[in-house]
Order: structure tokens, then C-alpha cells, then sequence
């Protein structure tokens, strides 16, 4: 058995090619998680402002879940949780407070496990 130098250089760089290209597929994938596609043609203020939202406990909104708009009711309480359409309730530390600049009301969720909310323009 004899060693070649060039197909062990070759197997080597395929191999280092190859955990390359699944680190920046996972990069990419990751990077897409933070909010709904719609926004990622958005100004970088707005990217800015999704990526920058976290709850009054402190945990990220777009670490675990995509902000969508929110267009149905919402019934906001003085005294505990924001109800929104269907009798899901979210509690009051899930609601964002400040500005919200892109005038909807954006929900951050994955299924049935919600992390933010921050409602849009109330009038």
C-alpha cells in the first residue's frame, strides 16, 4: 500500500469544503429565523428593531420564535393578561412596550408557545 500525497490533500479538502458548507447552510437557516420573510426586505431600522425585542423577563423575542403581523382583536386588561382572537391569553410581561415602527401589531410565537407581543398602532 503506498501513499499519495495528492489524494489524501484532495480527500482533506473535500472534507473541510464539506463542513463548511453545512456550517454556513445552518448560518443562513439561523439567520432567517429572527422574523417572518415578509420583513426581511425591510429597512434596516426595522431589522434593526426585530432583532433589538425582548420581554419585560429579559428573554429575546427572536431568538426561538419568527414576529408575524397580528391582525386579529386584542383586548388589553389594566390588571393582567392581553387577550387575544380565540381566548388565548398572553401575560403582561410578554407585552412590549415603546414604539413599534412598522404600524402592525407583530406576535412572536412558534405553534401554541407564544414569547412577545407588541401591539401596533392603537387608535
Amino acid at each position: 500500500m503506498t501513499f499519495d500525497r495528492a489524494e489524501a490533500w484532495r480527500a482533506g479538502f473535500f472534507a473541510a469544503a464539506g463542513v463548511v458548507a453545512i456550517i454556513a447552510i445552518f448560518w443562513c437557516l439561523s439567520a432567517q429565523a429572527h422574523w417572518s420573510p415578509q420583513f426581511a426586505s425591510e429597512s434596516p431600522t426595522i431589522q434593526g428593531w426585530f432583532k433589538s425585542q425582548h420581554n419585560a423577563r429579559g428573554e429575546w423575542c427572536c431568538d426561538e420564535a419568527d414576529g408575524e403581523p397580528y391582525l386579529g382583536s386584542v383586548t388589553f386588561n389594566a390588571d393582567g393578561p392581553v387577550v387575544l382572537d380565540g381566548g388565548r391569553k398572553l401575560p403582561a410581561y410578554m407585552v412590549l412596550n415603546g414604539p413599534n415602527p412598522t404600524g402592525k401589531s407583530i406576535w412572536w410565537h412558534v405553534g401554541e408557545t407564544s414569547y412577545c407581543f407588541a401591539p401596533g398602532t392603537l387608535s
